[in-house]
C-alpha cells in the first residue's frame, strides 16, 4: 500500500464465506501490541464485498500517513459468523506502508 493515496486493501479469507459471516472486524497497529492506528468493520461504507471469500478496505490519505513509510505494520481480525459463537481462527497479517514522493496537502 503506497502512502498519502487513496487505497483499497483486499483481504481474502479461506474456508471463510461472507454469506455466513455476520461481522468482520479490522485492527491496523504499526507494532504488535501498539493501540489501533486504524479500525474498520465489515460490512459497512469502507469496507465493501470484492468477491465470495474476499473484502475491500477503503484507506483515505489521512489513514496511510499515520503509518511510517517504508516500515512493516500488521493488521488483525475477528470474524462472527452468523447464528454461530464460533470464530474462526485469523492470522495476524504483515503488511508494508510504501513512501510516496508526494507531500500532504
Amino acid at each position: 500500500m503506497k502512502q498519502l493515496t487513496n487505497n483499497l486493501l483486499k483481504i481474502s479469507f479461506q474456508g471463510v464465506s461472507l454469506n455466513d459471516v455476520s461481522k468482520i472486524e479490522f485492527v491496523f497497529s504499526q507494532n504488535i501490541g501498539d493501540p489501533p492506528l486504524k479500525t474498520a468493520v465489515f460490512p459497512s461504507e469502507t469496507v465493501v464485498p470484492v468477491t465470495e471469500n474476499m473484502v475491500g478496505v477503503g484507506w483515505t490519505k489521512e489513514e496511510t500517513a499515520l503509518f511510517e513509510p517504508d516500515k512493516k505494520f500488521y493488521a488483525d481480525t475477528r470474524i462472527t459468523l452468523k447464528n454461530s459463537t464460533y470464530q474462526p481462527e485469523t492470522p495476524i497479517i504483515k503488511l508494508k506502508m510504501k513512501p510516496t514522493l508526494f507531500r500532504q496537502e
